[in-house]
């Protein structure tokens, strides 16, 4: 059994192991100049589970053909982007499918996935249903212009 201090300075994790004893608890070694041990940060750190639901207006905008659509996930939720014209009318389905907390981006490209859309005014709609017990849904349309 080792017994030891943890400290953490942003990322990085320093370990002090104050001394140590067997599985009996009889101490083996009291250390008063204690070890330390720094571990660095890991590219996992990097990674940070969102706290909020988020939809971020997509970039460029205006665009032609094509544009990206950034969104947040702070639980595991079933959800989906569609793209609908002023009139309401669907014209793509971007993302429908079960996706874990975190952050993603898809691409909405007019000359592959749209058909033959005119220069206007589009909406695209994120919505969620939170799988059982990890939260609420969430909705939220933010529309975009195609200029050709």
């Amino acid at each position: 059994m080792i017994n030891t201090t943890a400290h953490t300075f942003g990322h990085q994790y320093t370990i002090t192991v104050n001394n140590v004893a067997d599985l009996s608890g009889n101490l083996i070694s009291a250390n008063h100049n204690a070890a330390e041990y720094t571990i660095p940060p890991s590219d996992a750190d990097d990674e940070k589970i969102p706290t909020e639901f988020i939809l971020s207006q997509n970039y460029p905008n205006p665009f032609n053909p094509s544009t990206v659509i950034r969104y947040q996930l702070p639980v595991t939720s079933q959800i989906s982007i569609k793209v609908y014209d002023i009139l309401g009318n669907e014209v793509a389905t971007l993302v429908d499918e079960f996706k874990p907390a975190g952050s993603y981006e898809v691409e909405f490209n007019t000359s592959t996935s749209a058909g033959d859309l005119a220069s206007g005014v589009y909406v695209y709609r994120l919505q969620t249903a939170p799988s059982a017990g990890s939260g609420r849904a969430f909705t939220e349309t933010k529309k975009m212009v195609l200029l050709r």
